[in-house]
């Protein structure tokens, strides 16, 4: 492993912990354990201030490490023509919306989408993004959600991390033969 790749490496491993740490601090403190929710902001906290120590030592070593006169490397986007289409995901989320009666979870909703899609991801889909947790595939889904939330597929008002299909949703979905789903 590069030395890039291992400071990105412990950046991402820092932000899980300090995410792990607020979320166990709030769950403790809903259930009145404030020892515990103390405790667990304050390794969140520690662990804050090392990942933007970490972070600046990252920008700091790809400062030193570019030969004179060469530009800060960039992170180049994958061509779209190397990765499944955002629009191709929307029949299947609505599929998966559908099957769930009408709302899921993302978690639940990728986990039936999947499947569905499986065949025509290509390695590119099947990569890390740099935060090296997130599958390219699932983040290109989330971008579909959004905007088929702008187009009214998408319930907008949804609780936080729902996703609910529209009656515009329906329609489209009826119109394309959900009558042939895959499950």
């Amino acid at each position: 492993m590069d030395d890039r790749l291992a400071l990105e490496h412990l950046i991402a491993r820092l932000k899980s912990v300090v995410h792990g740490g607020k979320a166990s601090g709030a769950m403790a403190f809903r259930e009145g354990r404030f020892g515990d929710a103390q405790a667990a902001a304050k390794q969140a906290e520690d662990a804050q201030k090392y990942l933007a120590t970490l972070q600046d030592l990252q920008k700091k070593w790809a400062r030193i490490t570019l030969a004179p006169g060469q530009a800060t490397p960039r992170r180049s986007r994958i061509p779209s023509s190397k990765k499944l289409k955002g629009s191709e995901y929307r029949i299947p989320i609505l599929q998966a919306l559908q099957q769930m009666g009408g709302r899921g979870s993302l978690r639940e909703v990728l986990a039936i989408v999947e499947p569905i899609v499986k065949d025509r991801l290509t390695s590119e889909d099947l990569s890390m993004l740099s935060d090296g947790r997130t599958l390219r595939w699932r983040n290109s889904a989330q971008w579909e959600r959004n905007a088929m939330v702008k187009e009214g597929l998408l319930l907008a008002n949804s609780p936080h991390g729902v996703w609910e299909i529209s009656d515009k949703g329906v329609s489209l979905l009826n119109s394309n033969g959900s009558d042939d789903l895959p499950f």
